[in-house]
């Protein structure tokens, strides 16, 4: 899958930004990036994600080779307030080829836009030609992004090293079965005076469902700029990020949050206005993809058979589930019956993977 992600209106909500491993150099006792111009190419990041109900862990491993002689550097890891969040690192450790290392943490010297942040800083000797591997352990608490929780994840500091990264691979651990409603590599900065956007990068990457609670994210030769990142939306209810186009201004196209699953409000009921593509249903896990089918269902006023998918939609009052004695599947328009044909279609892979 292609995707950029870009915003048009940058909004402050309160969230948490972690990012990598990056090159650093020292100015009047703080730290801050340095610009790719360095003999050491980032060959491969792991990031490996498990997701908790109010935190998550990161254990994340970077891989890089040295084409010149031996050299020893200054590495650092940068924690980042993003937004009005006090959310701090904890339980920080890092590693050097498998052995735990001793850091420092000190100030940025917040040359990055946008960004407060300080530096877990440690020294790295990087052998002449020849591949070198850090690790960085943590647990954060979430971000907040209306609704929903925000885990962010900047890759852009990775900019500080030679050439691309050749390979990104994000594996998202989700244990207690949270609804992931949105992930994606937002890029770019938006020039207010000059109404465009900027600094903007193209990341190819795929998502697997590798096991039914286990996403897999795939990236080939990403080339950031220092303020992209990954962002994971999560909620504890069904909810996703539905973009609904509103009337532009000054000749910009505008969008406000609503969400596909709140059959409340029909004007927002978005399974009869978008047909769910197969990136959102690898999101789901296969009990959440029962429930999403049957959505469908509550939003016309089926009457479950079953009655723990009856009571769900009862016990949740702001579904404002009502039966309708009166339903038909003749009152499904034609994207709602592809929407169910396609999370069917999904289910059933799942079984003949499993």
């Amino acid at each position: 899958m292609k995707k950029i992600s870009t915003f048009i209106i940058f909004i402050s909500f309160a969230n948490i930004l972690f990012a990598n491993d990056s090159w650093v150099k020292a100015a009047g006792g703080s730290y801050s990036m340095l610009d790719g111009n360095t003999q050491i190419q980032m060959k491969s990041e792991l990031i490996r994600i498990e997701l908790f109900e109010t935190y998550y862990s990161m254990d994340i491993t970077f891989q890089f080779y040295n084409s010149d002689k031996n050299i020893v550097q200054k590495v650092g890891f940068p924690e980042y307030a993003y937004g009005t969040s006090k959310t701090k690192i904890r339980n920080f450790k890092c590693y050097v080829n498998d052995n735990e290392t001793k850091f420092d943490k000190v100030l940025e010297n917040n040359t990055i836009d946008y960004i407060t942040t300080s530096w877990f800083i440690r020294d790295v000797e990087f052998a002449g030609n020849s591949y070198t591997t850090t690790r960085v352990k943590y647990d954060a608490d979430y971000g907040a992004q209306g609704s929903f929780n925000s885990l962010e994840y900047l890759y852009g500091t990775g900019s500080s090293w030679k050439g691309p990264i050749e390979n990104i691979t994000i594996e998202i651990s989700n244990p207690k079965d949270l609804w992931i409603s949105d992930i994606y590599f937002s890029t770019g900065n938006w020039n207010t005076k000059k109404q465009i956007m900027e600094n903007t990068s193209v990341v190819d990457y795929q998502i697997e469902r590798t096991k039914d609670k286990l996403l897999t994210i795939f990236a080939r030769n990403v080339k950031p700029y220092q303020t992209d990142h990954l962002m994971i939306d999560i909620s504890s209810q069904p909810n996703f990020n539905f973009y609904k186009k509103m009337d532009g201004i000054n000749g910009l196209d505008r969008y406000y949050y609503s969400y596909i699953y709140d059959i409340s409000e029909p004007g927002n009921w978005r399974f009869a206005e978008q047909v769910i593509n197969d990136s959102e249903l690898k999101l789901l896990s296969s009990k959440q993809l029962s429930i999403l089918r049957n959505c469908i269902y509550a939003f016309h006023g089926y009457e479950f058979h079953n009655k723990e998918i009856q009571q769900y939609f009862i016990a949740n009052p702001w579904w404002k589930y009502k039966v309708n004695d009166s339903f038909s599947e003749k009152d499904f328009n034609d994207k709602e019956i592809i929407n169910i044909k396609k999370i069917s279609e999904e289910e059933e892979k799942r079984k003949s993977n499993n």
